[in-house]
């Protein structure tokens, strides 16, 4: 591992993207980071995970770099606070769901199931992306619960509305 070698610490300090002349060493940390916002997906309520995503923000500026990634980690808890300040760090440029997470970044509120099910409904790339999620994070059951949950509510109000 990079991100947490005693011998890398001094390097990692002076960290700038731009910098970095080998690629493949940067490829082995990005796919670092990538991995370690995944494992943490369990944990992003905890405050130790808070200390840890500080780290990565200060030193691998992943609100910029990764903020896909970070979104990953943040998803399955839509409905909280914690969400909606951790949303508000990032940022996409121009990115598919930005009227979703507009009103979270602008206003601090987090998303609600109906609106999360409605833009599923509206655009499947949400829904494709959650897949995703649960197909590089199988051990995770914060995942797994999610995109079970999301599913379910996404076929209920499919159903719902054609039988009506």
């Amino acid at each position: 591992r990079i991100l947490f070698n005693d011998d890398n610490l001094a390097k990692l300090r002076a960290f700038d993207r731009a910098q970095v002349d080998d690629e493949r060493e940067l490829k082995l940390m990005d796919s670092e980071v990538i991995d370690l916002l995944r494992d943490l997906c369990d944990y992003f309520l905890l405050e130790e995970s808070h200390k840890v995503l500080e780290y990565l923000i200060s030193f691998f500026k992943i609100h910029l770099n990764f903020a896909v990634y970070a979104l990953e980690l943040a998803l399955p808890y839509y409905s909280t606070v914690t969400f909606a300040r951790f949303v508000q760090l990032l940022e996409f440029g121009e990115h598919r769901w930005q009227l979703l997470l507009l009103n979270v970044q602008k206003n601090l509120v987090p998303l609600n199931k109906e609106t999360l099910v409605k833009q599923c409904l509206k655009d499947h790339s949400l829904l494709a992306f959650v897949q995703e999620m649960l197909d590089h994070n199988t051990e995770s059951a914060t995942v797994r619960k999610f995109y079970t949950e999301l599913l379910l509510n996404v076929l209920r109000h499919q159903f719902e509305h054609t039988t009506q």
